[in-house]
């Protein structure tokens, strides 16, 4: 039977190491990371009218529409999920404002 390794240092002395120079983060890479983040903030937003336009713009882009579809359809999964659970009527208008927002940006970038 293996034994685990011991640490003997807290966990806040524990060094972060640099990513080795063989590893860069080249522009294909960054774009990706901005990609991700503009659509979790247009998903986080779903009242911003801006929201939906951001979706549709990288939605349709064929580098990410299998990624964000896959993404707004596990979102709408979910959100679909709260709303079926909750009584409260303010947090149930708020999922299902939610839900109308995801259907639509599937609808949207499923058509263009």
């Amino acid at each position: 039977i293996a034994e685990k390794p011991t640490v003997n240092e807290p966990s806040s002395s524990v060094k972060l190491e640099q990513t080795p120079s063989s590893v860069q983060c080249d522009a294909a890479t960054y774009r990706v990371g901005e990609v991700v983040v503009a659509v979790a903030e247009a998903i986080a937003v779903p009242t911003d009218p801006q929201s939906l336009d951001t979706i549709v713009r990288y939605g349709t882009d064929s580098r990410y529409y299998v990624v964000i579809r896959g993404w707004l359809y596990q979102e709408l999964s979910g959100t679909q999920s709260q709303l079926n659970a909750t009584r409260n009527p303010a947090t149930k208008d708020r999922f299902q404002r939610k839900t109308d927002f995801l259907r639509d940006a599937i609808r949207r970038i499923d058509l263009e």
